[in-house]
């Protein structure tokens, strides 16, 4: 895919995308502790949140929940263990408070998250079909607590 970066309203010449990995194969392939970037050392909170759910979900069929909270703090930290060691004393998203939080609002959806989510995508689809503007490659980011988005690459380490 290529597209045409702008400078104001003046469109530059045409380049093509960064290096992009589709997302499956992102999380089959690439360790959670390297998913790291110029800006983050170590992986953002929201990507080791996201991974922690699909694996829970993934192993045991079901979203974790108030009532599985508990649970859900046992499964991340030995999913941790085994898969990023280094992560689990330094990390602040993986506490025993942050993964309760987690689990007990796993489920939940707030409208206003949800509309600007979809205006963000939708802004994306129509860079892509456009050509202009550089679109998101690979992983976009939202922390609804902090109202803070960004494109993240996920890619191997170098």
């Amino acid at each position: 895919h290529t597209y045409r970066p702008e400078m104001g309203k003046k469109l530059l010449p045409e380049v093509g995308l960064k290096e992009h990995l589709p997302l499956e194969t992102v999380l089959q392939e690439i360790p959670l502790d390297h998913a790291t970037n110029r800006f983050h050392k170590s992986p953002p909170a929201q990507w080791v949140q996201y991974r922690c759910l699909l694996e829970y979900i993934e192993t045991k069929g079901e979203w974790p929940s108030a009532e599985t909270a508990a649970d859900f703090v046992e499964f991340c930290t030995e999913w941790i263990q085994k898969s990023a060691p280094s992560l689990l004393d330094t990390h602040p998203s993986l506490t025993e408070t942050a993964l309760l939080n987690l689990a007990r609002t796993a489920t939940s959806e707030i409208a206003p998250v949800c509309s600007v989510v979809g205006g963000i995508l939708g802004n994306e689809i129509i860079k892509a079909i456009s050509s202009k503007g550089e679109p998101a490659n690979n992983t976009i980011l939202f922390d609804g607590v902090s109202c803070k988005l960004w494109e993240f690459l996920v890619k191997p380490k170098a």
